[in-house]
């Protein structure tokens, strides 16, 4: 009898040991690179850590260019968090910048913007927070709860210089099915590089 009991510890000990080793290894960070082939010539690096845990999971990715020439520019970081990662980045030239648009913290998008011969960029967050200080978004007295969820702004198109983000946002504190959606047209300024919001219009 005795000898059974200890049989029985002894499985059950090794059971609740692999168990704590198979969550333990379950939610720990992978680390990878993943390099994809851009259409202006060159390649995107994407240095890859991806978190996951029993109620959601995220991409923390760290982005380098290498040119046509084998040069490496660092660009910066971008985040998909509770939202896959489609690894589908292209780096887009609009005179003589480089534009690039990745996620941000959840619920947004955010672009760099780069100067190859000076090696420098800069980031641009498109959320509700900076959508709803902008001047542009002000004069309009759009009536909206940015603190309330659903609240999301997402790039929906960059082209000839002009950025499309579609911002999704609650109109109504108790239903939250109650929302509204308005593109936000943004223009990147040929000299600094800078976007700058100049009209918004409301989706059906």
């Amino acid at each position: 009898m005795q000898k059974g009991c200890l049989i029985s510890i002894g499985v059950f000990l090794i059971l609740l040991f692999g168990i704590i080793w198979i969550l333990r290894d379950a939610f720990e960070p992978e680390y990878y690179n993943v390099e994809l082939d851009q259409r202006i010539g060159g390649t995107l690096i994407c240095d890859v850590t991806y978190n996951a845990d029993h109620h959601s999971w995220s991409y923390m990715i760290a982005y380098k260019y290498r040119d046509v020439n084998d040069s490496t520019h660092k660009i910066g970081y971008g985040s998909y968090d509770g939202r896959e990662w489609k690894k589908d980045e292209q780096l887009i030239q609009y005179g003589k910048w480089l534009i690039l648009k990745t996620g941000n913290y959840h619920g947004s998008d955010k672009i760099f913007i780069g100067d190859l011969e000076a090696n420098e960029w800069n980031e641009f967050e498109f959320s509700a927070a900076s959508i709803e200080k902008d001047s542009i978004w002000n004069l309009e007295n759009i009536h909206s709860l940015p603190g309330w969820l659903p609240s999301e702004a997402f790039v929906n198109e960059i082209k000839d210089g002009k950025i499309h983000v579609i911002y999704e946002y609650r109109v109504d504190k108790i239903n939250t099915k109650v929302t509204e959606k308005r593109v936000i047209e943004y223009e990147i300024h040929e000299e600094t590089g800078a976007p700058k919001m100049k009209r918004i219009s409301l989706l059906p």
